[in-house]
């Protein structure tokens, strides 16, 4: 199955993949396996893994953009006409570009009463929309707050973050929370934040390696991040108790091996004496 990202026009704004499989080209190691699932207008999706699984490659792929340097199979369908994106990292563009031109110059429509308003909520002095600093001037929690506001300020179906708290004090962190529970529209975010994410998912992506890290799994559940913490949980206490279960059986057949083996061991000796014994006695 070939990689395809297509956009159909509808009024229900999902998006709909099926057998999504990522590849990295330079050592052919999967990491997002037949991942098949129905993202519904207004979710909030988290996708959560450890560092190196491939969280911000799927979260690309989902936005439609090329991804070179994988092999991508499957198929993504969505109706989506307008997207907000904030990296992890200042994109290169960015930074030599000055914070009017970013908000004043901008192709993209924004809404300046959402955009002044945000600005007062998040403490950000709303003059420094028409300076000349350059973007990446900025210290990583103002260049953060500059695009969160930009950002939210546009015409948007669907919200994607790639570790939106990791440069924002906790008074920001709060508030983006907030803005997360409470926009319509989808949301889809990377985080190691187990408090954030507590907070704002209600579905679970988890990218895994396993077998040694050799292979991908890729696991979709439609519940809140506290509740699959602790359906986690009680899984790794089921597996754990089954495998001393089995330990305990293993155990038990070795030992019973072990004592049968000694019994045939001993009847042997008793068998090897007595025929020694007699052939003695024939020679006296």
């Amino acid at each position: 199955m070939h990689y395809r990202h297509t956009r159909k026009g509808n009024n229900n704004n999902m998006i709909k993949i099926n057998h999504l499989t990522i590849t990295q080209n330079k050592d052919l190691r999967d990491l997002v396996s037949d991942l098949t699932m129905t993202i519904q207008d207004g979710e909030k999706v988290a996708i959560i893994g450890e560092e190196g699984n491939g969280k911000s490659t799927l979260l690309r792929a989902l936005m439609g953009e090329a991804l070179p340097d994988f092999t991508i199979k499957g198929d993504i369908q969505s109706n989506l006409q307008s997207l907000a994106y904030i990296p992890q990292k200042l994109a290169e563009d960015l930074k030599k570009r000055s914070l009017h031109d970013y908000f004043f110059l901008d192709s993209t429509e924004l809404d300046y009463s959402i955009l002044y308003r945000l600005a007062e909520e998040l403490h950000f002095d709303s003059d420094r929309f028409a300076s000349d600093q350059e973007i990446g001037s900025l210290s990583g929690g103002e260049a953060l707050k500059i695009q969160l506001i930009h950002e939210l300020a546009k015409p948007f179906e669907i919200l994607f973050l790639d570790e939106p708290s990791n440069d924002l004090d906790l008074e920001t962190v709060d508030w983006l929370k907030r803005q997360i529970q409470k926009i319509r529209q989808t949301v889809i975010f990377i985080s190691h934040d187990e408090d954030f994410l507590s907070q704002t998912a209600d579905t679970i992506v988890h990218l895994r390696l396993v077998k040694h890290r050799k292979e991908a799994e890729t696991l979709v559940e439609h519940l809140d991040y506290d509740r699959y913490s602790e359906q986690r949980k009680a899984n790794f206490a089921r597996q754990s108790q089954q495998a001393a279960n089995d330990q305990r059986a293993y155990d038990k057949t070795i030992e019973k091996h072990r004592r049968v083996k000694q019994n045939v061991e001993t009847a042997l000796r008793a068998t090897r004496n007595s025929t020694v014994g007699r052939l003695l006695a024939k020679k006296r």
